[in-house]
């Protein structure tokens, strides 16, 4: 069993220095690429959120009863939120 677990710590090593050498030698992608997102989902998710929201929603207390909160505020769709996050997603697909 120790030597197998020694055989695991060896070769998680050997790849933490080889991995980051692979890494930097790929680094020549070209960061002005264009990318298109679809973000029709986005928009019908956000209508199911608010069906679902209209409709009440309930927990549990710490004895297990049920407690009902009734119907909650609609969500919004904020346009600025979604270009940061699709700026992000652009820069961990292509950094990482």
């Amino acid at each position: 069993m120790k030597k197998l677990i020694g055989l695991l710590v060896s070769l998680l090593m050997v790849l933490s220095v080889c991995m980051p050498a692979y890494a930097e030698e790929n680094t020549s992608i070209d960061v002005n690429t264009t990318i298109t997102y679809g973000q029709s989902e986005a928009l019908s998710m956000l209508k199911m959120m608010n069906e679902w929201c209209n409709a009440g929603s309930w927990y549990y207390n710490a004895d297990g009863s049920k407690y009902e909160t009734g119907p909650l505020s609609s969500l919004s769709y904020d346009d600025e939120l979604e270009s940061v996050a699709m700026t992000r997603a652009k820069q961990i697909a292509i950094f990482f």
